[in-house]
């Protein structure tokens, strides 16, 4: 006589196909609403000791932009319709903006930013700006090419003697003004960053 009747065998063999299934179901939900999720990119920013993770401030979806923009090439915007129409596609393109961090750091320490690929493997615009409480300000601003630079230092303090008080980074793209009908570049993603520069 078998140690299992064989019914006892089939259900059980049943039982085990069905909570696999449902496992590999879940797991597969899992994966597809995780793959769903868009993925935003990060700057990695250490200074004096403590590393914070500075998540985009502003992000459009790139491939929806251009999307918008092939259909509303040659388009004159002449009413506040078709304007209105042009301005919420725009919108759902595009994330709500965000908050920028503010990154403490003491004088005569570096601030240190490490760039995601998004950033470093694309042309970008990189700004930073020292200012005093007296209105004395001095703009960093410089355009690198793809694959220049995955990282950057900044004094907390420039020559002049004025803290780093504003970093940010662009990723631009080309856009075709409906008032004009001439290109010009917007940045479709920034991060930006406050540093609080102390004694």
């Amino acid at each position: 006589m078998p140690l299992f009747p064989p019914k006892f065998l089939a259900i059980a063999t049943a039982v085990m196909v069905v909570a696999v299934l449902g496992i590999a179901a879940t797991i597969g939900l899992h994966v597809r609403f995780e793959g769903d999720a868009p993925h935003r990119s990060t700057v990695s920013v250490y200074a004096s000791g403590q590393t914070t993770v500075v998540e985009p401030l502003a992000y459009c979806d790139l491939a929806a932009l251009g999307e918008i923009d092939r259909k509303y090439r040659g388009v004159e915007i002449s009413t506040p319709a078709q304007n209105a129409e042009l301005q919420a596609a725009q919108s759902a393109a595009c994330d709500p903006t965000g908050t920028p961090p503010i990154i403490n750091a003491n004088a005569g320490d570096t601030v240190q930013m490490s760039l995601p690929k998004e950033i470093s493997g694309a042309p970008f615009n990189f700004l930073a700006l020292y200012g005093s409480l007296n209105g004395t300000f001095d703009v960093v601003e410089i355009n690198h090419s793809p694959g220049e630079r995955r990282s950057l230092s900044l004094p907390t303090v420039d020559d002049q003697g004025l803290p780093l008080s504003v970093v940010e980074f662009k990723l631009p793209m080309g856009v075709i003004n409906p008032e004009t009908g001439q290109e010009q570049f917007v940045p479709h993603a920034v991060w930006s960053f406050g540093v609080a520069v102390s004694e």
